[in-house]
């Protein structure tokens, strides 16, 4: 290679650079928002006919988005989601937070949504972790005190169809109904 075409290289690489093209996927916004629906009464079932959703919306500098939903069947009235915050260094984006049932902290799972520069993009639940290219949804139970998880597809983008889809994927409807097993009672955290 010529000084020139060195010279040509280096001019292009700046640009690009510059212009953000050599990053085309890195976050530029976080959004969150929560939605929440439905009263527990006797013949409800926690998680469809009442829910509380965190979804954490990024934007990246290509124009793509990433929707992730924490879906759980705490109720918005007696705690939730707590602790919640963030950062990003450049190389990395983290979102953190508790999912408390109840209030009083008897039942707790720790999060953290991790976006690496480099990839992967995941979701840490009390030292599990789920790879976001399998879906961008975690479903959370909470039965007497034990935690249990559920990773899914995607949401529909329209907010106001949620409790409509809670009672029709049956996925989720089979995560909810009590006699159904979860994927994964390894990430239980009970506390005293």
């Amino acid at each position: 290679m010529t000084n020139t075409e060195m010279r040509n290289a280096a001019a292009l690489l700046l640009i690009l650079t510059m212009a953000g093209c050599m990053d085309p996927t890195w976050v530029t916004t976080t959004t969150h928002k929560v939605a929440a629906w439905g009263n527990e009464i006797d013949d409800s079932i926690p998680g469809i006919d009442s829910a509380t959703l965190a979804r954490i919306e990024y934007t990246f500098a290509d124009g793509g988005h990433l929707l992730v939903v924490l879906w759980t069947d705490c109720h918005m009235n007696s705690g939730c989601f707590t602790g919640v915050g963030g950062k990003s260094d450049g190389n990395e984006n983290l979102d953190y937070g508790n999912i408390e049932w109840d209030g009083d902290s008897k039942a707790t799972c720790s999060y953290k949504i991790r976006l690496k520069k480099e990839g992967p993009y995941t979701v840490e639940l009390d030292g599990s972790a789920y790879d976001l290219k399998n879906g961008t949804t975690i479903l959370f139970k909470n039965r007497d005190g034990k935690v249990e998880t559920k990773q899914i597809a995607g949401l529909p983008s329209d907010q106001a169809s949620l409790m409509k889809y809670a009672h029709e994927n049956q996925e989720i409807v089979d995560f909810y109904s009590d006699d159904q097993a979860s994927e994964s009672p390894q990430n239980e955290t009970q506390r005293e």
